[in-house]
């Protein structure tokens, strides 16, 4: 979405430099993924006499990652406080301090709507707001998942993560053996993750696994890579900026 001099610059202008946040983040994973920053384990199940292939993370994620997952995450929220200032203005208050409105639940979100933090805004705003639902179980419950990732006070761990269709390299059982290869949900690679279990002799396999990132801590997203996620985010953000200036700014 090209920037251009309106009333809502500054959120179009930190949703365009979210969006090359999340670009550079995915092109660093993708180096980190061919560093290979995994380790493959053998272990023998003493019950089954199997041997166990585990997958294991050797390297952390690089800072550089972290750093631009993060701000990312912040940036799209501060689009939305960019709109909401906005709003204030355009109701006749230039000096107000208010912030988008997100919240855990729908009664809070409610209260809050009709108390001294939104009085700022039109009753208008104040309805452009409400059918956005942001709050957890409304339609725009992401709004809320924004706030909590740049929350400075919130668990932010950023971890690998591993699916079963990002798994790829080649099976072949001996004359003697077998091999199975273990489904995989999202899950974290922190500690050693089966990956196949082979039986009798002259098995071989290789394994490439394209590791995924999860902020791991947050129930609603941990099984879920989180750069298409902000991706997605930032279409949503992108999709109220607009709707907005065509209601208010136009």
């Amino acid at each position: 979405m090209p920037v251009q001099n309106t009333p809502l610059s500054d959120a179009k202008f930190m949703l365009e430099a979210a969006r090359a946040h999340i670009r550079d983040a995915d092109h660093a994973l993708h180096d980190f993924n061919k560093s290979h920053p995994y380790e493959i384990i053998e272990k023998l199940d003493p019950a089954t006499d199997e041997t166990i292939v585990c997958v294991s993370m050797k390297s952390d994620i690089p800072s550089k990652i972290k750093i631009l997952t993060r701000d990312a995450a912040d940036k799209l929220y501060t689009c939305l406080n960019f709109l909401i200032f906005q709003l204030a203005v355009e109701n006749g208050k230039s000096n107000s301090g208010i912030q988008f409105l997100a919240t855990k639940s729908k009664s809070s979100f409610e209260l809050a709507m009709a108390g001294e933090k939104m009085k700022d805004i039109s009753t208008k705003a104040k309805n452009f707001i409400n059918e956005l639902e942001p709050y957890m179980g409304g339609k725009g419950e992401m709004l809320y998942i924004l706030k909590s990732l740049r929350n400075p006070g919130s668990h932010r761990r950023l971890v690998a993560i591993g699916r079963d269709h990002h798994l790829s390299g080649s099976f072949q059982a001996g004359p003697n053996g077998s091999i199975a290869v273990k489904s995989l949900s999202w899950q974290s690679l922190e500690k050693d993750v089966e990956i196949l279990r082979m039986s009798g002799s002259g098995n071989r396999y290789q394994i490439d696994l394209a590791i995924r990132l999860s902020f791991i801590e947050f129930e609603n997203i941990k099984h879920e890579p989180i750069l298409p996620l902000l991706a997605k985010f930032a279409n949503q953000v992108e999709d109220i900026i607009v709707e907005a200036e065509k209601r208010f700014f136009n």
